[in-house]
């Protein structure tokens, strides 16, 4: 993070200009400090402003564009943009879950700018209320958030519900592909080619028996997990629609709950807890379960993904060592069970 940057004088301009109609003011607006937070896709402004007597927050998002891929980044942002849109009309502002309201998107720039989100992200409360020694107040508090963000999953694919059709096998391949061939190629890794082959397969058989009856499409958010969930006082914001698009429903849950289950490899961590998490979640957005078909071929996305994640980090001197190689091995029992059809039953 750099403190105090210059804004780039395109959104500079379009901020001090509009700032007092998007957040309804009767007073003209100020900047009074910028934060600007580098990430490897883009870049986000936090931007203080002065409304007369009050002070109001604002987050401003600049992809790193070029001539070439200017028009996929506006295409990109202008869907965000429309998708919070649409949401933050679904849900009033004293909802206990919802979306950040977007205010402008200046495709041009291109920008999309929003409200800040009151609160810490979800992380940071599964790092002290989700250990071993997490205090009661703290657990029920985020117990609270997790059945929120279950209701909140559902009235968003409700929302942008599409119907059923069948899970695209072949988006998953698309995906899991490249990471197998990595993992192929890494000297660190027990990944074999008959592994690779049977997964594959696995995977091609279980998205086919699904093809009769179909699967739920609906929107996805694409990265529906705690670092993109604010809360405050067990109330919960969803942010980052950068990646929303379109397909099986079970991705946005798998994503979430996958998440708590890699914790457990955490020693310092309550599985017990962990689970009752879980299951919370799950209770709140509806019926279904880890071992449908169609949730067990959302995670093998994000098995191969957390598996390479770890196999780097074991690589290196890092403090969680530990943790990756359970990691490690967890994914490679799941997904040798996966290929031996031993999950479904």
């Amino acid at each position: 993070m750099t403190e105090h940057p210059i804004l780039p004088s395109g959104l500079e301009c379009r901020l001090s200009r509009d700032i007092a109609t998007l957040l309804r003011s009767p007073q003209p607006g100020r900047i009074t400090d910028v934060l600007r937070i580098e990430n490897p896709y883009s870049d986000v402004y936090r931007v203080q402003f002065a409304l007369g007597a009050n002070t109001e927050l604002v987050y401003a998002k600049l992809p790193h564009s070029n001539t070439k891929n200017l028009s996929i980044h506006q295409r990109r942002l202008g869907s965000e943009f429309d998708t919070m849109k649409l949401l933050a009309k679904k849900w009033r502002s004293d909802s206990p879950y919802g979306v950040i309201e977007p205010l402008a998107f200046y495709p041009d720039l291109p920008a999309i700018v929003t409200c800040a989100a009151p609160g810490y992200p979800l992380r940071y409360e599964y790092r002290s209320a989700a250990r071993l020694l997490g205090f009661p107040r703290h657990r029920r508090k985020l117990l609270e958030c997790v059945s929120h963000c279950g209701v909140w999953l559902r009235e968003f694919q409700d929302a942008t519900v599409i119907g059923r059709g069948p899970f695209d096998v072949d988006e998953l391949l698309s995906y899991c592909n490249p990471r197998i061939e990595m993992l192929l190629e890494s000297e660190a890794t027990e990944f074999s080619k008959h592994l690779a082959e049977s997964l594959t397969s696995s995977v091609r058989q279980l998205g086919e028996s699904l093809s009769s009856e179909g699967v739920l499409i609906t929107g996805r958010h694409n990265d529906f997990a705690s670092h993109n969930v604010v809360s405050k006082d067990g109330s919960i914001r969803v942010i980052d629609f950068s990646m929303f698009d379109s397909g099986a429903a079970a991705f946005d849950l798998c994503n979430f709950w996958f998440e708590l289950e890699m914790l457990k490899c955490d020693w310092t961590y309550s599985n017990s807890f962990l689970s009752r998490l879980q299951q919370r979640f799950l209770a709140a957005y509806g019926t279904p379960k880890p071992k449908e078909p169609d949730f067990s071929l959302a995670r093998v996305r994000y098995t191969l993904n957390r598996l390479l994640t770890a196999l780097n980090a074991c690589q290196t001197s890092r403090a969680d060592a530990r943790y990756r190689q359970r990691v490690v091995g967890v994914s490679y029992d799941w997904l040798q069970n996966f290929t031996e059809g031993n999950l479904l039953t």
